[in-house]
């Protein structure tokens, strides 16, 4: 379930999080947080305000050392510029986590993401010359016309961009969704299972040799 929203549903969401931030806290009595993970969506696309927000709420109700492993997820479309990823660091995110999802433009219309395979890169770099020295990607395998040779060009590809770890998934098809009804519809066709098989293999294979 997703929409668009305006300022006073952001604010609106903030003050139920900042709630159950507290709430937490009281239950959990101030502990001292190890790691801190914002996700499950696209949190930097949330305007700043409401960042700080949720910062202000979890100092407040959570003890944390300045060096905690902190991480945020982000797309490629919504933080593509060094002063992008630079205001999160100034919040105190140290590991940053990018949806790239693929590096073909082809694919990424067909799995109806925003970015095109050039913002991606972009974003990367952009991460870097902001001073992120953690970075974390995803790249999906099990997409039509995928094969073996296909797959292992992807990650060759990607491996360009030296990200400091890489999680691969397959592709997973959800009763109800668009693509699942595309799929019902024969418009296109899915690699079997003994051809996602052989790419999860050769793929893991691949990175264990270059040092993942």
């Amino acid at each position: 379930y997703s929409f668009a929203p305006n300022d006073g549903d952001v604010g609106l969401w903030l003050k139920s999080l900042r709630q159950e931030i507290v709430e937490w806290g009281r239950r959990l009595g101030n502990i001292k947080l190890e790691t801190l993970y914002i996700g499950g969506g696209t949190p930097s696309m949330l305007p700043g305000w409401a960042l700080s927000g949720i910062m202000d709420g979890l100092s407040k109700a959570f003890t944390w050392d300045k060096g905690m492993e902190f991480s945020m997820e982000a797309n490629p479309e919504s933080a593509d510029s060094s002063e992008d990823f630079a205001s999160l660091i100034k919040m105190g995110v140290n590991r940053l986590s990018i949806g790239i999802q693929s590096l073909d433009d082809d694919e990424l219309v067909f799995l109806g993401r925003a970015h095109t395979a050039r913002q991606a890169e972009t974003a990367m770099r952009a991460a870097r010359l902001a001073g992120f020295a953690n970075i974390s990607v995803d790249l999906m395998w099990g997409l039509p016309g995928h094969n073996q040779t296909k797959w292992l060009n992807s990650l060759r590809k990607l491996l360009i961009l030296n990200p400091d770890h890489i999680s691969c998934y397959s592709l997973t098809l959800e009763d109800g969704t668009p693509l699942m009804r595309r799929v019902l519809a024969e418009e296109f066709e899915l690699p079997d299972d003994e051809v996602q098989a052989s790419m999860f293999l050769a793929g893991s294979d691949y990175l264990d040799s270059v040092g993942y």
